[in-house]
């Protein structure tokens, strides 16, 4: 029974012993490397910052190499963004992990010689960054990590500064308007585009006109007494009128024509009688 007792006691004495010395070594880790930026500087959205590494041993920086990203953020609450330089010249954004092969191929990576860094970090920031919220003071930090691990092995103290870049208020944008184009009024006039109709030409056609001349007939005894022989009747003849004539009207022509032949037939028996009486006369 003692022995049994005995062997409870010694594994936990062996416990105790190895947590002891887990948290010693854990403690003289994290209080052997010395982590400090100082020196600020500010130029619009950069920011240059010292950093002094001291008391690195081979277990904090494996292979006396470590990788560094910069962290900004309000005073108001704790969410970080900006951007870090590389080695390359190219900008990391922040995050709060990533994995190995990332983080040795995008972090900011210093060489440790003899325990020891000492050099400059750039960061930066972009005015549309949702977690900028304009003009005024803010915080800053960097974060070691060992590249053996997704996250940082430790974060250097914070420092104050102030950011000056305003954020553009966005100016409102003029909504186009239709502008509206006069009516034209009606003047009772024609359109200026109007309408083309056909136009016709007349053709010219032959106009009947009926003139009077007097045929010859053959001579018979009585002819011979009176030396002419009045038309049997008036013969119609046909022709085109020119285009002047066409012109006239026909009305007048025909009552004319009318009144030539009254006058004829009225004067026959006078005309008659004379020569019946020069016949006689001259026989």
């Amino acid at each position: 029974m003692p022995h049994i007792l005995w062997r409870k006691l010694k594994l936990i004495i062996g416990e105790f012993v190895f947590v002891w010395i887990f948290l010693v070594f854990l403690a003289g880790e994290i209080k052997a490397v010395d982590f400090i930026i100082s020196n600020p500087v500010v130029k619009d959205t950069e920011i240059s910052v010292d950093v002094e590494i001291s008391g690195a041993k081979a277990n904090s920086c494996p292979e006396n190499t470590c990788y560094l990203l910069g962290a900004i953020s309000s005073t108001s609450y704790t969410r970080y963004f900006g951007f870090t330089q590389r080695n390359d010249g190219g900008w990391t954004a922040y995050t709060s992990s990533a994995e190995t092969d990332f983080i040795k191929s995008n972090f900011y990576k210093i060489e440790i010689i003899e325990e020891a860094w000492t050099g400059a970090v750039k960061m930066k920031f972009n005015w549309d960054d949702p977690d900028y919220k304009g003009p005024g003071e803010y915080k800053i930090k960097i974060n070691r990590y060992t590249g053996n691990s997704k996250n940082s092995a430790q974060s250097s103290n914070e420092l104050l500064i102030n950011l000056s870049v305003a954020t553009p208020t966005p100016s409102p944008t003029a909504t186009p308007t239709s502008t509206p184009f006069p009516t034209p009024e009606s003047t009772g006039e024609a359109s200026s585009f109007p309408t083309l109709k056909p136009t016709f030409t007349p053709t010219d056609k032959p106009t009947i006109r009926a003139t009077y001349r007097p045929t010859p007939v053959p001579a018979t005894n009585e002819g011979a007494i009176l030396g002419i022989r009045e038309t049997s009747s008036p013969s119609a003849s046909f022709e085109p009128l020119s285009e002047e004539k066409r012109n006239i009207s026909l009305v007048p022509l025909g009552f004319m024509g009318m009144g030539a032949g009254f006058l004829g037939v009225s004067s026959y028996p006078f005309l008659k009688k004379r020569l019946r009486k020069y016949n006689e006369k001259h026989v």
